[in-house]
């Protein structure tokens, strides 16, 4: 894969400075790493819920996500309905949590949801 990602890039390094973000599969975890490398240290997110509220997969109509498929994701005895990928999202924000604060980030997640819940309970030590 590496490969075909230079031949993507090569043609903009000569004009374009270009940084590869990286940092989980969706555009929530990859904003955080963005705010990470733009030297922020304190991060607070809000709607990265990562479950549904209710049928809600979205604070908005996506029709690209109305069809997923679901699964009951258990976290600190609470259980959430996840998509596949939103479960994918909270083991990649586990990682990525313990990634940033082992690098002194500050991280507040804002909200109800699975991956709020799991915030709270790497704060704790308790996941």
């Amino acid at each position: 894969i590496g490969s075909e990602i230079e031949a993507i890039l090569k043609p903009y390094d000569a004009t374009h400075p270009i940084c590869l973000v990286p940092g989980g599969g969706t555009v929530g975890l990859r904003a955080i790493n963005l705010c990470w490398l733009s030297g922020y240290r304190i991060i607070h997110t809000y709607g990265l819920d990562g479950s549904y509220e209710g049928d809600k997969h979205h604070a908005y109509p996506q029709a690209l996500n109305d069809d997923d498929d679901t699964l009951t994701v258990m976290m600190s005895g609470k259980a959430f309905r996840c998509a596949r990928w939103m479960a994918r999202q909270g083991e990649e924000f586990r990682d990525q949590y313990r990634h940033l604060t082992a690098r002194g980030v500050v991280l507040f997640v804002h909200g109800r949801g699975l991956i709020p819940t799991i915030a709270t309970a790497l704060r704790k030590g308790a996941a």
